[in-house]
């Protein structure tokens, strides 16, 4: 007799169906993959790059009545601002020089020179204040320079001022004094919008209320008195005869002392109370601009502080 078939094995469940041991741990999924990194932010836009007129030439033929036409200065760093923006503070290069000389060039900090100045900067400025034409000149005794820190004026009753005699350009002489021997030295303020509240707490609603003298063609009006534009720029560095500012002190070297009145590695700024160098410094600056910028006067009339 033929032995009997072996059992039939029962059918093995699926191993998503088998029953788990109560000791055993189920077993885990497969960890999910790591979701994408997000993408990466876009990188912030650069900032506005400063444009110098190299090619601008002064034309006197385009001024109107009452306007006038002169070169403005101001030491500054490398970094670019809004200089059509006003609520700034300028000067002639005689006043330029009276602050460098008096503020930046005895301080001697060892990598840069006090706030970061680096070059010194000329505009074309066109100004008319209200009163010129029938006055005869730019600027007259109600005319009076105010300070600007960080875009906010300084002076008392700033905003009562401006209501009442519009948004003037100032002028102010810097007088030679027992610290130096600069003569004609004059420091210049424009008025832009805002000038009660500053560059960091300005609002909408005050640059409305508060516009300023900045305009394309000024005319005397109380919102049209000064129009500017960067045209050169020379490197301190270069106009002081050294290398980098850096390199000089590291070497052992000084802009400026003023306890011997002398620079240590240069020069330039030899005797602060001689009146005569300080011209000469002067006209070294003007001529370093001629060669870099050939178009343009070597200087513009200056009209009197009122």
């Amino acid at each position: 007799t033929p032995a009997p078939p072996p059992p039939t094995p029962p059918p093995r469940r699926p191993p998503s169906s088998e029953p788990v041991h109560p000791h055993v741990a189920a077993p885990r999924p497969p960890p999910s993959p790591p979701p994408p990194p997000p993408p990466s932010p876009s990188p912030p836009p650069p900032a506005p790059r400063e444009v110098i007129r190299a090619d601008w030439r002064y034309d006197r033929a385009l001024l109107s009545p009452g306007t006038h036409h002169l070169y403005m200065y101001r030491a500054h760093s490398d970094a670019s601002i809004d200089w059509a923006g006003g609520n700034l503070n300028y000067a002639n290069l005689a006043g330029v020089f009276k602050y460098l000389h008096t503020e930046i060039a005895p301080l001697n900090p060892p990598h840069i020179r006090k706030n970061g100045i680096s070059r010194i900067l000329r505009f074309s400025v066109l100004i008319h204040n209200p009163g010129s034409e029938a006055r005869g000149t730019a600027f007259g005794r109600e005319h009076s320079f105010v300070a600007f820190d960080y875009g906010r004026c300084t002076v008392p009753q700033c905003s009562a001022r401006w209501r009442e005699l519009g948004f003037y350009v100032g002028c102010q002489h810097q007088l030679p004094s027992a610290r130096h021997a600069y003569e004609d030295a004059v420091w210049y303020s424009l008025p832009g919008a805002c000038p009660s509240l500053g560059f960091e707490q300005m609002t909408r609603s005050c640059k409305l209320a508060e516009r300023g003298g900045e305009c394309a063609a000024p005319n005397g009006e109380h919102e049209c008195t000064w129009h500017v534009r960067l045209v050169a720029a020379v490197a301190l560095d270069e106009l002081i005869g050294v290398s980098s500012y850096e390199e000089l002190h590291a070497s052992g070297g000084r802009e400026y002392d003023p306890e011997t009145d002398r620079g240590v590695g240069t020069s330039f700024w030899d005797g602060i109370h001689d009146a005569e160098k300080n011209k000469d410094r002067i006209y070294e600056a003007q001529k370093l601009f001629a060669r870099k910028f050939h178009l343009q006067p070597l200087q513009l009339p200056e009209p009197a502080c009122g």
